[in-house]
């Protein structure tokens, strides 16, 4: 979505010159003290669920999806009361058996299916990337066993989303067709839904895949913020993007913030403007989630800011407080972040203050 160009007292947008030049300037760390990953070999399992769900002979087998059932009890309880909510647990064998035969054999599950193989293709790269990922994982957390992955489609019902396996073990399930790429035409298949506006879906692609996923289960380890507060809020998420920065390091802070590179220029550009509003307008302690949901959630824009400046910029703020914390405590651990749960104590512990 393009912002508008008009100029605003509280900050202005940077030329392309000068864009070029923040992303540059700001991007050329990447690849600077990253620890060495090299000797972790070990890498998530995956169940291509979608396989069973589309067998390549196009024939839906009852035996194999009675075999899946068996193999993996836990996500199928999940996928077919929950993900695709179609059968109940006290509903009879027979009953359920043919609702989930009836499932796999529309012909809408099998053009998504067919549709998200062609348009995804080569499965491997996908999957590099978030192994790699994970050998960062075993770095930072290796006390934390890697999550089984399960591929499959849930007919756009869900982003990469977290839960417990049979054996105790996080999983995480993957539905393929919400990384079908900004231009595929999601509106004609769900509607008005506002999961798929024009500025949610620009980050459906492969560029967020890794991280969408590690997003997750980040989530999951921080769980819930310690308090109402923006600053809670804002800290709090601080915390999960600068972990995630930690274990996706090549990755772009673009993609870390689901930002476009013209929002996180103009964050980078405005930082300080961005936090003497927070400060003057009284918002650090503020409560109400009204005022600051969008401060704190994706958005295209932010109340109370300029019509250029993107939703979540508080979570940004938030990222570039306890990155100066860190820098501070190099000792601390990303286990040790996590439970840092003070945030005025992490504020001044963190010196933070924007650049001129």
């Amino acid at each position: 979505m393009q912002k508008t160009s008009k100029k605003t007292p509280f900050g202005l947008c940077v030329g392309a010159f000068l864009l070029l030049l923040i992303n540059f300037s700001c991007q050329r760390d990447k690849g600077k003290n990253i620890p060495d990953v090299a000797h972790f070999t070990e890498v998530p399992e995956w169940v291509h669920f979608e396989e069973v769900l589309c067998p390549e002979d196009g024939d839906s087998n009852p035996q194999i999806l009675d075999q899946a059932r068996k193999n993996y009890p836990a996500f199928w309880d999940l996928f077919f009361t929950q993900v695709v909510p179609l059968v109940t647990r006290d509903m009879p064998p027979d009953t359920r058996d043919s609702v989930v035969l009836q499932f796999v054999s529309d012909e809408r599950v099998r053009w998504l299916c067919d549709t998200s193989a062609m348009i995804l293709g080569d499965w491997s790269g996908w999957q590099a990337s978030v192994d790699e990922a994970f050998r960062f994982h075993q770095h930072y957390f290796p006390e934390k066993d890697l999550p089984r992955m399960y591929s499959l489609i849930s007919e756009f019902g869900y982003l990469p989303f977290i839960f417990e396996d049979v054996d105790g073990r996080n999983a995480i399930g993957v539905s393929l067709e919400m990384f079908l790429g900004e231009d595929f035409p999601y509106r004609a298949y769900v509607g008005l839904n506002p999961a798929f506006s024009a500025y949610m879906t620009r980050t459906y692609n492969r560029d967020h895949f890794a991280m969408r996923i590690l997003e997750v289960l980040v989530d999951d380890y921080c769980g819930f913020p310690p308090g109402e507060r923006l600053i809670d809020q804002m800290i709090h998420n601080g915390k999960k993007k600068y972990i995630l920065s930690r274990l996706l390091p090549m990755t772009p802070d673009s993609v870390i913030m689901a930002y476009s590179q013209e929002d996180l220029a103009w964050c980078r550009e405005n930082e300080r403007n961005i936090w003497a509003h927070f400060l003057h307008s009284d918002l650090l302690y503020n409560q109400d989630r009204l005022s600051i949901n969008k401060l704190i959630t994706p958005g295209p824009n932010a109340p109370g800011m300029p019509p250029e400046a993107p939703g979540n910029t508080g979570t940004w703020i938030g990222w570039r407080i306890i990155s100066a914390y860190m820098e501070r405590y190099p000792e601390t651990s990303l286990s040790g972040l996590i439970y840092l749960d003070n945030a005025q104590d992490i504020l001044e512990k963190s010196k933070y203050k924007p650049r001129m």
